[in-house]
């Protein structure tokens, strides 16, 4: 429409409605805000709003013809126009340039009228906004707006039966200036700057941008304003809103954003100008962070708030008091340190927290920890409560169940933050342990932690300083093997297990840890250990203890880490035997000892390994061996492997008989198989003797994964006789014999002998696999903001999850008390002919047989002659005369196993044979199909029982 044509038309058909209000652009009170070039004035400009009567008109299309003319007093026409905007809900005047609500505007032009018509929606669902502006800011000039509503003749009062030909609908143009189309306003006015130029949140200055407190009493709706006084100096603008946990009860800023909610933002930086964020808040406290996208960028700006209602209050908020900051490095000389992931965290500089005040709730502590040099490690910080709260001591055993009161958790970035609830206290503290999450990760950091002031927490102060690192005095790697697995004591094989020698020089505490990689089924066995003190060092590993010799007790647990911390004494010896709950179970291990004191010594010396002080023998039972106990019931008890101990000289042993699960066999203790074994004497072919003053000592039937026996044994003119056998002839399996003694007892001086024998060594363990996910630290999160030039939805911070230890149910350890056995002094018997060679000693580990037996041999009871290797008949017995065949029928006279009677003295009648000479005897069988490794897998360890299964069992003699 060019200018001095008439702004509003009309014609015959169309009914008009006018409505026209007279403003002012004012440079004085900023209301010549410009056009839309200029977003952070073009809210200050004159607003009108247009409205359709009345609401319950017929809704459809109306058209409306707008006019904006500008007084001709000006000396010169300004270049004017006008928008035409949708409400933004609220009734209110806009406070921001936002294109999304524009309807439709008017072309600019230095005329004094400008006019344009519009299709609006009547009635609509609010009012319609017409802003009527310069093309540039600051431009003075009175002006006047024009509304027309063209109504066609359906819209009259004759169309609906009436006479008058009335328009039925029209318009309305409030002035911006109408109470109920204000907003309440409150304005501050900031500064970036120097430290206070901190960016948005991917930078870890965030929290010292500028902050202020919002507090609404009720429902309010919000528009923040933030513009920048010098836009060119900036790079975008933003705006965070977090919702504090508590009502700040202070007027201190946030310390981080992470320990806060985050209520809304800006949804990109892309404006450099200015920046509005609108909202609906609920009563209570708010706090809003200004800022830039990159830190270091400085500018004065103004930040206001628009709200429906008054708000309680607006103010800037002041720096924490009572902060506290130490500084560090991981990786300092070439440690590896790392999270609890790795067990070499003990390295990581600890700290000393003491948290004073006269609150009797506990405090909340923020922890800030922030790397200082150009890395950008996934990094986090443990927060423990000591054993001994009273004392500052490094940390070396930890139980994440029990000592661990608060993390902060791990994220891939320069800052990390956290809160945890400390009891204050003026003599006891806490450790904290900032650490990188991987072991390798090298750099500096700051650790800054802040009081958090609440309705019950009026004073805080905190001290903080770094622990003395302890000495870690030693390190020994081991493993336990096929022989080396004997379980813990509740099992007879216990002493199978590695032992350690600590011989501190003088008292003081420290801390045993023991490690374990996962096994193959990616989880950790149950592990522990036992520590022994002795009065006098050990050179030999220990095979016999007393119940007061257990000084301490790594408990045992399906865990990585085991670990206990005890008081040593000057010039005491003490014994670390590591061993799992079961024996039989495989892997590697390492056994770290860690002291507060650095002039305690606490080296660790490998005592000399089990094949020193024990034997450990492997064969099995099979049909053709498996005779049963000894009774005059089961004359096949002569099949049973029967192995030849010689010795040399008096010693004090320990035999111990363990049988192997089978797939038939649950690790119960009442779905074993009753086994036990004889020490009998042997005669000069090299069989046991049966007689009453022939049994030495027995380890008595037992359903129970393994059975024992300690004995005293004399040097004798023929070889003892070791007869492991099941309660029940006929059942198959494989068994382990293993004989304990002191080093003297057993390195060249014993030889053992017999059928299907093998000698049982360790093997290298399997490799075990990756370590569970279950049991690690959560992989640290990476967080990451961009700059954006177009609105994208708001990502949270992603804060990695805590862990979850599953409950580990420990298992009951019951130490049996070694009670001393009878000795029975074995009889030595002369015999009448020749005398028997004694077998040639060579040093154990490897057996040396007894000297081959001849190829028959005549019974001196029976004058059969059989072959003593294979119990074959070569020549049968004559017949027995009637005297001595009804000696034979006369049942022998009982003998109790448990103890033997003297033998009665023969009369002048032949004497009868052995009631086992009347068993068929058999060839040596091929061996059964029963595997002779150790089985691997969990087992269930039982408390023995003193049951006899053989008190009502004789023995012919």
């Amino acid at each position: 429409m060019e200018i001095g044509d008439s702004p509003l038309s009309s014609s015959d058909a169309v009914l008009s409605l006018t409505a026209q209000l007279s403003g002012e652009w004012s440079a004085a009170d900023g209301s010549a805000g410009g056009c839309l070039n200029y977003p952070g004035s073009w809210p200050h400009n004159p607003q009108y709003f247009l409205t359709f009567h009345p609401p319950s008109m017929a809704a459809g299309k109306r058209t409306v013809e707008i006019a904006l003319t500008q007084a001709d007093t000006a000396t010169t026409l300004h270049g004017i126009g006008f928008y035409v905007m949708n409400s933004d809900g609220t009734g209110r005047r806009l406070v921001n340039a936002a294109q999304d609500l524009l309807i439709g505007k008017s072309a600019f032009g230095q005329r004094q009228t400008v006019s344009e018509k519009f299709e609006l929606d009547a009635p609509g669902l609010g009012p319609y906004i017409i802003v009527p502006c310069t093309f540039h800011p600051d431009k003075h000039a009175h002006f006047t707006l024009t509304a027309k509503l063209l109504l066609s003749s359906s819209d009259s009062d004759s169309d609906s039966g009436g006479d008058s030909g009335k328009p039925v609908c029209g318009i309305s143009l409030d002035p911006h200036t109408a109470p109920h189309r204000c907003w309440q306003q409150q304005r501050l006015q900031g500064a970036w700057k120097g430290e206070a130029a901190g960016g948005c949140k991917n930078n870890v200055s965030f929290y010292e941008n500028p902050q202020y407190l919002l507090v609404v009493d009720s429902v309010t709706s919000v528009n923040l304003h933030l513009q920048a006084s010098t836009p060119d100096s900036v790079d975008a603008l933003g705006i965070y809103v977090f919702n504090p946990a508590e009502p700040k009860s202070d007027n201190a800023k946030l310390v981080s954003a992470a320990t806060e909610e985050l209520l809304k933002r800006t949804p990109g930086f892309s404006n450099p100008e200015e920046e509005t964020l609108p909202l609906t808040l609920q009563a209570g406290s708010y706090v809003i962070v200004p800022c830039t996208f990159a830190p270091q960028q400085h500018s004065a700006f103004k930040l206001t708030v628009y709200s429906d209602k008054p708000v309680k209050s607006f103010s800037e908020l002041g720096e924490i008091q009572g902060a506290a900051t130490v500084s560090g490095s991981w990786g300092a000389g070439g440690k590896l340190a790392g999270c609890l992931n790795s067990s070499t965290w003990r390295n990581n500089t600890q700290y000393w927290l003491q948290v004073r005040g006269d609150s009797q709730t506990d405090a909340k502590i923020t922890i800030q920890l922030r790397q200082t040099s150009d890395t950008n490690h996934s990094i986090g910080c443990y927060v423990f409560r000591p054993t001994e709260p009273k004392k500052p001591q490094h940390l070396y055993r930890v139980d994440r169940r029990t000592d661990l009161i608060g993390r902060v958790p791990f994220v891939e970035s320069k800052e990390v933050v956290g809160t945890v609830s400390l009891r204050p206290s003026p003599d006891s503290g806490y450790i904290l342990v900032p650490c990188a999450f991987d072991a390798e990760d090298r750099g500096d950091f700051t650790m800054t932690l802040f009081p958090q002031p609440s309705s019950t927490t009026t004073s805080c102060v905190l001290n903080v300083e770094p622990v003395p690192s302890g000495v870690r005095s030693d390190t020994v790697e081991s493993s336990w093997g096929l022989v080396s697995s004997g379980g813990c004591m509740n099992a007879l094989t216990w002493p199978l297990n590695p032992q350690f020698a600590l011989n501190p020089d003088r008292s003081g505490a420290i801390t045993v840890v023991l490690r374990q990689p996962p096994s193959n089924s990616k989880s950790y066995n149950n592990v522990g250990f036992y520590v022994l003190r002795h009065s006098v060092p050990r050179k030999e590993a220990v095979w016999r203890i007393r119940p007061d010799e257990v000084h301490a007790k790594g408990r045992f647990r399906k865990d990585k880490e085991v670990s206990v911390s005890f008081d040593v004494d000057g010039g005491a010896s003490y014994t670390i035997l590591p061993c799992p709950f079961y024996n039989g179970i495989t892997g590697p291990f390492s056994l770290d000892v860690y002291s507060n004191d650095i002039s305690t010594s606490t080296a660790l010396t490998p005592l000399l390994r089990p094949d020193t002080h024990h034997i450990s023998l492997g064969s099995y039972w099979s049909q053709e061996t498996a005779g049963g106990c000894i009774s005059d019931k089961n004359p096949n008890w002569i099949q049973n492997p029967q192995i030849s101990l010689a010795i040399t000289r008096r010693c004090r042993l320990y035999i111990v008989l363990v049988q192997e699960p089978t797939t038939t066999l649950k690790m119960k203790s009442t779905e074993w198989d009753a086994i036990g074994f004889y020490i009998t004497k042997g005669d000069e072919n090299g069989f046991a003797m049966v007689g009453d003053r022939d049994l030495i000592a027995q380890a008595q039937f037992e359903k129970s994964k393994d059975v024992g026996v300690e004995v005293t044994l004399e040097p004798a003119a023929h070889p003892y006789i070791i007869m492991p056998c099941t309660f029940d002839a006929g059942i198959e399996n494989t068994f382990h014999l293993h004989i304990f003694g002191d080093e003297n007892d057993i390195r060249n001086n014993i030889a053992l002998k017999g059928s299907n024998l093998s000698l049982l060594y360790d093997v290298e363990p399997t490799s075990p696999s990756t370590t569970p996910a279950s049991e690690l630290e959560p992989e640290p999160k990476h967080i990451q903001e961009a700059p954006q030039s177009s609105e994208l939805p708001i990502t949270p911070d992603p804060i990695s999850e805590p862990i979850v230890v599953e409950p580990i149910i420990v298992e009951p350890i019951v130490i049996e008390p070694i009670v001393e056995p009878i000795v029975v002094e074995p009889v030595v018997v002369i015999a009448k002919t020749v005398e028997p060679t004694v077998p040639t000693v060579v040093p154990i580990p490897v057996p040396v047989p007894i000297p081959e037996l001849p190829k028959a041999i005549q019974c001196p009871c029976c004058s059969g002659v059989f072959d003593p290797l294979t119990l074959t008949i070569i020549k049968a017995p004559p017949t027995p005369s009637p005297v001595v065949a009804q000696q034979q029928q006369q049942p022998p006279p009982p003998v109790s196993i448990e103890t033997p009677t003297p033998t009665p003295t023969p009369t002048a009648a032949p004497e009868a044979p052995p009631a086992f000479f009347s068993v068929s005897l058999r060839p040596t069988p091929p061996p059964p199909k029963v595997a002779m490794a150790t089985t691997k897998g969990t087992t269930t360890s039982t408390t023995k029982t003193t049951g006899n299964f053989l008190r009502d069992i004789t023995m012919g003699v």
